[in-house]
């Protein structure tokens, strides 16, 4: 296993979802940024670019790979 491979199965990958509910013309649009955690280095990454979860947890994941190799580089 690689340094980027490693660093990657550390992260919590999560929905932020609030704690209050929304009301009026909005209350049926749920639109959550997809978070990416890493506490050991302090990165987080959220992304709320698609109305897709799952397009965004694969851009989360494509976001911080790029952050941990450009971490790795600066060594």
């Amino acid at each position: 296993m690689n340094d980027l491979e490693l660093l990657m199965s550390q992260c919590e990958i999560y929905v932020d979802t609030p704690k209050e509910r929304v009301g009026g013309q909005v209350a049926g649009m749920v639109y959550y940024p997809t978070v990416i955690e890493h506490k050991d280095l302090g990165v987080k990454i959220s992304v709320n670019y698609h109305k897709s979860q799952y397009k965004n947890r694969d851009l989360v994941k494509t976001l911080m790979e790029l952050a941990i190799i450009d971490l790795i580089k600066t060594k």
